[in-house]
């Protein structure tokens, strides 16, 4: 069984393989395998398959980013495929910006982290999101992939949800670890 999991930066994703790779279950769980700063990095070549054995299980979460190619291939090998959002942009970009300007993406960080000296590359990360909501939300509806928001797993409790969907026995308490952003004073960023 191949499941892939494509998301958007900043919906949740990290959070989520930790969980689904903490909970023991019998797939092997692989993190962005295309992504070179990823501790799961298998290759650079877009959507190379060439690593999946055969009669092996597997959970891949893949980012969804503008222009990345064609997910065919990767989608048409599994056996199901989720699609992971976030129904709150502006948190959502603020979040993608900091972490880009901090080159900070798997660790917490503080409303004070927001780096003012670099207001001037904000616009262009913010275009740079909006574009990828649009397109990832064209792509879900075009595939009629099935879909869950940040909100609906870490809020709304539709993790059962997902398990049920994906047919996953996990016992394990959702979400596994912390949120990323420490709230202090709320200052928006965009």
């Amino acid at each position: 069984m191949i499941i892939t999991i494509l998301s958007e930066p900043r919906s949740g994703s990290t959070n989520l393989h930790y969980w689904l790779k903490k909970s023991n279950i019998n797939l092997t769980s692989v993190f962005e395998p295309y992504n070179k700063i990823s501790e799961d990095f298998i290759t650079d070549v877009r959507f190379d398959l060439s690593w999946i054995k055969q009669n092996q299980n597997y959970v891949i979460n893949e980012k969804y980013f503008p222009n990345c190619g064609d997910l065919s291939q990767l989608t048409n090998i599994s056996d199901k495929v989720v699609c992971l959002f976030r129904e709150d942009s502006k948190s959502q970009i603020e979040s993608f910006i900091v972490a880009d300007v901090k080159s900070n993406w798997k660790g917490q960080y503080s409303d004070t982290d927001i780096i003012i000296q670099h207001i001037e590359t904000f616009h262009d990360k913010k275009l740079y999101m909006e574009q990828l909501k649009d397109e990832f939300t064209i792509f879900i509806k075009k595939n009629d992939f099935k879909s869950f928001s940040y909100e609906d797993l870490y809020y709304r409790g539709k993790i059962d949800e997902f398990k049920e969907y994906l047919d996953l026995k996990i016992d394990l308490p959702f979400p596994y670890g912390e949120k990323y952003r420490i709230k202090n004073k709320i200052k928006s960023i965009i």
